[in-house]
C-alpha cells in the first residue's frame, strides 16, 4: 500500500514538471520577437518610458546583479538571456502548480492531470514556453486569485469571529492577487470579472431562491439574514479588487495604456488542420460538459462552488482570447484551453464507451 501510495505520488509530481521539462528544452534559443527589449528595458529602465515594476521585476529576477547590458548578439547577452528565462521556467512552473490546484477542486485529481497533460503540448508550451514575457507573471497572480476565491467557496457561513476574518482575509487576499495580475499586464484587466463575475452569479441566485420564498411564505419571514451572508464575500471581493488595482497601479505602472501585450507568431491551436479541428471539436464539447456541470452543481447546492469560479474565469480568458487580435501571446488562454480539451476528450470517451456497450 505504501509502495503503491507513494508511486502515485511521483508519477503525480513528473506530470506536474511536465509543462517546465518542455519549456526548458528550448532554454537556449535565439530571442524571440521583442523579448531581448523587454529584458534590456527592465534592467536599464527609462524613466520616461511605459513600465511595469511587477513586470521589470519578473524579468530580472534572475538577473538582478547584471547592470551594464550587453549588445546583442553576443555571447554575454546570450548567457543573461539564458539566465533570466530561468524566471519563466519557474513562472510555467508556478502556473502548472496553480492550475492543477483550480482544477482538482472542482472535478478531482484525474481531470487536473488530463488537463496538466493538455496544457503541455499546446503551442503556447510546446512552442514558445521558454519565452520571457510578463503575461507568465500575470497569469500567476490570476490563478492565485482563483485559488483564494476556490478556498473562499469552501468555506460555509462562518458561525464565529474566527470564521469572519477567515473569509475577510480571503476576500482581500485574493482582490490584491488579482491587482497584481492586472499591474503585471494592464491588458489583462479581464481578470476582474471573475470577482465580478462571482458577485453576479452568487446575485442571481440569491433573488432566485428569494422569489421562490416569497411564492411559499410571507414577506414576514424573508431570509434577508441569510441572503446577506451568501453574496457579501462575493460583493467585497469584487469591490476590493476593483480598489486595489486603482491603487496598485497608481504606484507600480507607468503610463499603463501604453503597454501593449507581448507580441507571438504562435496560436493558441496548432496550425495545421488535421490536429487544430479535432481540438476545436474536443474543446467544444469540453465547454458543453462544463457548462452542464456546473449548473447542475449550483442547482443542487444553491451556493456558489469552486467548479462556477472555474467556469467563470475559462469563460473571461477565452472571451478575451477572442477579442484579442490573433498575433498577440496567447499563455494567459491556454489553461482554460486545456481544462476545455481535458474535459472534452473525457466526454468524448463516456459517448464512445456507452455506444460501444
Amino acid at each position: 500500500m505504501w509502495a503503491r501510495r507513494a508511486c502515485s505520488q511521483s508519477s503525480i509530481g513528473l506530470v506536474l514538471l511536465l509543462p517546465a521539462l518542455v519549456a526548458g528544452l528550448a532554454l537556449d534559443a535565439p530571442p524571440a520577437t521583442g523579448e531581448w527589449e523587454r529584458l534590456v528595458a527592465a534592467i536599464a529602465p527609462d524613466a520616461a518610458a511605459p513600465r511595469s515594476l511587477a513586470a521589470d521585476g519578473f524579468a530580472r529576477s534572475f538577473v538582478a546583479a547584471v547592470t551594464e547590458v550587453p549588445s546583442s548578439p553576443s555571447p554575454a547577452a546570450h548567457d543573461v538571456l539564458g539566465t533570466a528565462r530561468m524566471a519563466q521556467i519557474l513562472g510555467v512552473l508556478g502556473i502548472t502548480m496553480l492550475s492543477y490546484l483550480v482544477v482538482m477542486q472542482s472535478g478531482g485529481r484525474a481531470r487536473a492531470l488530463l488537463a496538466t497533460l493538455w496544457f503541455a503540448v499546446l503551442p503556447p508550451i510546446a512552442v514558445t514556453g521558454h519565452v520571457l514575457r510578463p503575461e507568465t507573471a500575470s497569469v500567476l497572480f490570476a490563478l492565485l486569485s482563483l485559488v483564494l476565491l476556490q478556498c473562499l467557496a469552501a468555506n460555509e457561513r462562518p458561525s464565529s469571529r474566527t470564521g469572519t476574518a477567515t473569509m475577510l482575509a480571503l476576500c482581500l487576499t485574493a482582490s490584491v492577487a488579482t491587482a497584481c495580475a492586472v499591474a503585471t499586464t494592464p491588458s489583462a484587466g479581464i481578470v476582474l470579472l471573475v470577482p465580478g463575475g462571482a458577485a453576479m452569479a452568487a446575485s442571481g441566485q440569491v433573488a432566485l431562491r428569494m422569489g421562490r420564498t416569497l411564492r411559499q411564505r410571507s414577506v414576514a419571514v424573508w431570509p434577508a439574514r441569510a441572503a446577506a451572508a451568501r453574496m457579501w464575500p462575493w460583493v467585497l471581493s469584487s469591490v476590493a479588487s476593483i480598489v486595489a488595482t486603482i491603487l496598485v497601479m497608481e504606484g507600480s505602472v507607468q503610463a499603463p495604456e501604453a503597454l501593449l501585450p507581448s507580441a507571438s507568431i504562435v496560436r493558441l491551436l496548432p496550425q495545421t488542420p488535421w490536429l487544430s479541428w479535432p481540438m476545436s471539436a474536443l474543446a467544444v464539447l469540453g465547454a458543453v460538459r462544463l457548462v452542464l456541470r456546473t449548473g447542475q452543481r449550483l442547482g443542487r447546492r444553491g451556493r456558489l462552488g469552486a467548479d462556477m469560479l472555474l467556469l467563470i474565469y475559462v469563460a473571461a480568458m477565452l472571451l478575451q482570447r477572442l477579442l484579442r487580435a490573433p498575433l498577440e501571446d496567447a499563455l494567459p488562454a491556454t489553461m482554460p484551453l486545456a481544462l476545455l480539451l481535458a474535459d472534452g476528450a473525457i466526454y468524448a470517451f463516456l459517448l464512445l464507451a456507452r455506444r460501444a456497450r
